[in-house]
């Protein structure tokens, strides 16, 4: 038996999920289950496995099919908000220019509560204003920076790229590096130089050009979004209009197999970051050996069209691409 979360607040639902597995240890279709709550004063459970929480404290939820039974203990807790997440966390934005941002309210249980009121405020309204809403508005004014030149000829993570133009910030403002629209740590050696290195940990994207953008900074703006006693913010990084460039970048892991070569990919990182490359026809088969499914995997396969993305739930599937050029097939 599992569900998604280990506790259920009061007032909260939370669903359980059941599977059932015959003696040959296949997966036993529509089983017929009796769902039962050890203490109907702490939660309570529908006949569809939906627990009900009444009061904190500790309960075991139980399922019974074929006269086989499976436990599964549940924290409940009170009602309250224990925290606000707001997303993204850091954002470069410029003047005159909006974001909007998203806060996730969270009940005790560690939900997402539905419909929550949040406030959302601004350390400096002069650099940057914030809706009811959460949406944000740069502020302010600074001289636009020029790229000229970019080298290495392909930016890859841990090493150092160069960046010659014109009008860079020196001093305790800086500017603001991004690439593909996340930010990058700079430093500003003169008005015509910058460099930057991508971490290792550099989100995944597809190799090929992508957008290197430099702004100078008018500041930093606080942005926190509040609600039911707690509260969480972003960083707004207010600049100048951006000097933008398009250049090779490289994260992903490529991959190269001949005709009948083969690869297992087992750690989740690669899975999410590798492209197969050159001009033959891949089949891709991607799974869970786990009889009992865990949750949802995501996967991404890129070719010559795509990117092509599914979601794998239950015990097994399999799909496969060509790249390049991409002939889709697949099989469950």
């Amino acid at each position: 038996m599992t569900a998604s979360s280990a506790a259920v607040g009061v007032g909260e639902t939370l669903q359980l999920v059941a599977t059932v597995t015959d003696a040959a240890g296949a997966v036993v279709a529509n089983p017929a289950i009796v769902w039962t709550s050890s203490d109907t004063t702490r939660a309570k459970v529908t006949a569809t496995g939906l627990v009900n929480g009444v009061a904190p404290g500790t309960v075991t939820m139980g399922a019974t099919a074929g006269g086989v039974s499976g436990t599964l203990s549940l924290v409940v807790v009170a009602a309250g908000i224990s925290s606000v997440v707001v997303t993204p966390s850091t954002v470069s934005l410029a003047a005159g220019s909006t974001v909007q941002l998203s806060a996730a309210v969270k009940s005790n249980s560690g939900a997402v509560v539905p419909g929550a009121t949040v406030t959302w405020v601004s350390s400096d309204t002069s650099k940057a204003a914030v809706s009811a809403a959460g949406l944000v508005t740069g502020l302010g004014s600074a001289v636009a920076p020029q790229i000229a030149t970019v080298t290495p000829a392909t930016i890859t993570p841990g090493v150092p790229v160069t960046v010659t133009g014109a009008n860079f910030a020196v001093g305790s403002g800086g500017v603001s590096v991004t690439v593909a629209g996340t930010p990058v740590p700079a430093t500003v050696t003169s008005a015509t130089t910058l460099t930057f290195t991508l971490p290792t940990a550099f989100p995944c994207l597809a190799s090929g050009n992508t957008t290197l953008a430099v702004a100078n900074r008018i500041g930093t703006v606080t942005v926190t979004a509040s609600s039911g006693g707690q509260s969480g913010a972003a960083a707004v990084i207010v600049g100048s209009t951006p000097g933008t460039a398009q250049h090779a970048v490289q994260v992903a892991n490529q991959l190269a197999l001949g005709v009948g070569q083969a690869a297992l990919i087992t750690d989740p990182n690669q899975v999410g970051c590798t492209e197969l490359t050159g001009g033959v026809h891949y089949l891709v088969d991607v799974y869970n050996d786990s009889r009992v499914p865990s949750g949802v995997a995501a996967f991404v396969l890129r070719g010559a069209v795509g990117p092509v993305s599914g979601a794998l739930a239950g015990t097994r599937a399999a799909a496969g691409i060509a790249a390049p050029p991409v002939a889709p097939r697949g099989q469950a």
